[in-house]
C-alpha cells in the first residue's frame, strides 16, 4: 500500500519523512530535500491517495522519488548510505562491533584498510552465541576467525543471489545448488556460455516427473552440460533451508564435487543399456503429467527417482533415510562402490512393507 489509509500515520510519513529526519543531518542537499517534502507533505500525500485509489488491490506498488527527473540511485550521496548500511550489518551484531584495520581478508587474501567479523552469508556460519567465536569467546574478535573486507563481503553476497536465482534447483523432495568450476586457462567466453545454458534452464531440474532422462526432468541440465568438454566440473550442494533460502536457518545435507561431464556422459550411457533389459521394457509404469496420473502407460526407466523409492515412504510422506540416499547418490556420481547387501536390505523392506499395507487394505 503506498498510503496507510485511515492510520494516525501514513507511510509517507512513517517510511519517506522520518528516513530524511534521520539522515538530513549528514547532508545539505538532504536537508533541503527533507525541508521541501515536510513544507508539502499535505499536498504530495492528497496526490498519493488519489494515486492510491486507482491502484489494482492485488497489485504492488513501490513509493520512491524523482528529484530533477533522476531516481535517488543517480545520486552519490545515497548510494553512499546505502553502502554504510550495508556495512554495519558486517561488523555491527549482538550489540558488539566486531572490525579492525589494515588486516588480511580471508577471502581475498589481501590487505586491506577494514576487514569485519560478522559476514555471514550463509547461515551455516554464525557467530551469534560468544561460545561460537574461537580463541576467547568474545564476539567483538570475531573477525579473527573470519575476517572479510567490504568488497570480498558484497561480492558473497551477490554471489549468493545470484546461485538462488539461477543455480538453486529441485532434486526430490531437496533443493540442491549447481556450482560449475572451471580449470585454469579457460577462456571467459566458454566460462559464460556455460552459465547461459545453465541459465535457460528456467523449470527445476530433478523433479519427479516421469520423462526419458537421467533424473526424469524434459529439461534436464545434466544432459547438456554432460556434451561439454572436460574443462569444468561440477558440485552439487544439497541443503535444507526451512525458512527460505534467505532465512535464518541453512543448514548442508549433502555435498557432491568434481563431477566431469565424461562422467555424466557414461551415466547416460549406461542408463540407455539398462533401460533396453527386457524386464524393464515389460514393466508398464503410468504415466503422470502434473503429479496427477494418467491413463497413459510407459515402460520403466532408470532414474534417480526409483532409487528414492527405496529410501521415502510415500505413503506416509516422510523420509527413511534422507542421509543413505544422498550418500548413494554420491557413489553413483563419483564411480564409488555401492554395498550390494545394503541396498538389497532397503528393497526387501521396501517390499515388506507395500505388502502390509495391501493386507491391511484388504482387510
Amino acid at each position: 500500500r503506498v498510503v496507510a489509509v485511515g492510520s494516525k500515520k501514513t507511510t509517507f510519513e512513517i517510511k519517506m519523512l522520518s528516513w530524511f529526519e534521520e539522515y538530513e543531518a549528514r547532508d545539505d542537499f538532504l536537508f533541503k530535500l527533507g525541508e521541501c517534502l515536510r513544507k508539502n507533505s499535505k499536498e504530495i500525500q492528497n496526490d498519493l491517495k488519489e494515486k492510491y485509489q486507482i491502484i489494482n488491490r492485488g497489485e504492488k506498488a513501490v513509493l520512491t522519488l524523482k528529484i530533477d527527473g533522476k531516481y535517488i540511485g543517480e545520486y552519490k550521496i545515497f548510494k553512499d548510505i546505502l553502502l554504510d548500511e550495508a556495512k554495519k550489518n558486517f561488523y555491527s551484531k549482538y550489540g558488539k562491533v566486531s572490525k579492525s584495520d589494515n588486516k588480511i581478508c580471508s577471502v581475498c587474501n589481501e590487505q586491506k584498510s577494514e576487514v569485519y567479523g560478522f559476514v555471514d552469508t550463509y547461515k551455516f556460519y554464525t557467530v551469534d552465541k560468544p561460545g561460537f567465536v574461537s580463541g576467547g569467546f568474545q564476539q567483538e574478535y570475531a573477525w579473527k576467525n573470519y575476517p572479510v573486507c567490504l568488497s570480498c563481503a558484497l561480492t558473497l553476497e551477490a554471489g549468493k543471489k545470484y546461485l538462488g536465482n539461477n543455480l538453486s534447483f529441485s532434486f526430490y523432495g531437496m533443493r540442491y545448488l549447481l556450482i560449475p568450476k572451471f580449470v585454469m586457462g579457460v577462456a571467459e567466453k566458454t566460462r559464460e556460455e556455460t552459465f547461459k545454458i545453465i541459465e535457460r534452464q528456467q523449470d527445476p531440474k530433478f523433479r519427479s516427473k516421469e520423462i526419458k532422462s537421467l533424473t526424469s526432468d524434459e529439461n534436464e541440465i545434466l544432459k547438456m552440460l554432460s556434451e561439454r568438454e572436460n574443462y569444468l566440473n561440477m558440485n552439487f550442494l544439497f541443503y535444507d533451508a526451512p525458512r527460505g533460502y534467505d532465512g535464518s536457518v541453512f543448514n548442508i545435507l549433502f555435498y557432491v564435487e568434481n563431477i566431469l561431464p565424461s562422467r555424466l556422459r557414461i551415466l547416460f550411457k549406461i542408463k540407455e543399456e539398462v533401460d533396453k533389459i527386457d524386464i524393464f521394457k515389460e514393466c508398464k509404469i503410468p504415466v503422470f503429467e502434473n503429479y496427477k496420473k494418467t491413463a497413459d502407460e510407459k515402460s520403466l526407466e532408470f532414474n534417480f527417482g526409483i532409487l528414492r523409492e527405496f529410501f521415502y515412504d510415500s505413503i506416509n510422506k516422510r523420509w527413511i533415510s534422507k542421509k543413505y540416499f544422498l550418500d548413494i547418490v554420491d557413489r553413483i556420481f563419483t564411480a564409488k562402490q555401492v554395498e550390494y547387501d545394503f541396498l538389497i536390505s532397503f528393497i526387501v523392506q521396501k517390499i515388506r512393507s507395500e505388502e502390509h499395507t495391501s493386507e491391511l487394505q484388504s482387510h
